[in-house]
């Protein structure tokens, strides 16, 4: 019986991306280590290089650490909320966000476990706290610290 887990769909992913990406940037040096970012040598590029997209594809679903995702996988990942983006951008935890801006610690919560949505005056009010949070935090409502 074959393992669903392991199906490999040429559609959803395209091996030669990686040659792609790597002879499309710069070669100017991004910093003083010997190794790029992604800690590949020189010799690790030249036996990628050297390997065809079936061989590449075959390595790479022979490394139990790195399978594909499944369609139902994929179907349960959900982007971050906005506000959880948000407040990852101002640097804040819940408590100091929800206190900063008048959102009830519980609303904020569940805003973002998805298990509420912002009713269009409250995701305009995120907007504003997007765009303008010095000023956003100065007219926020007062909400006692949970």
């Amino acid at each position: 019986m074959q393992d669903e887990r392991f199906e490999w769909d040429d559609t959803s992913a395209n091996v030669s991306s990686v040659r792609d990406w790597r002879t499309s940037m710069s070669n100017a040096p991004i910093s003083d280590n010997k190794h790029d970012r992604s800690r590949m040598t020189a010799e690790d590029w030249k036996r990628l290089d050297s390997m065809s997209d079936d061989e590449i594809t075959a390595a790479a679903l022979s490394d139990p650490d790195a399978q594909p995702l499944t369609e139902a996988q994929r179907a349960q990942m959900r982007r971050p909320a906005l506000v959880k983006q948000l407040r990852h951008k101002l640097g804040m935890d819940r408590e100091t966000f929800s206190v900063a801006y008048g959102v009830p610690l519980d609303t904020l919560k569940a805003w973002e476990r998805h298990e509420a949505v912002p009713t269009p005056a409250e995701m305009a009010y995120l907007r504003v706290i997007e765009r303008e949070p010095d000023k956003a935090k100065q007219m926020a409502p007062k909400v006692a610290a949970e």
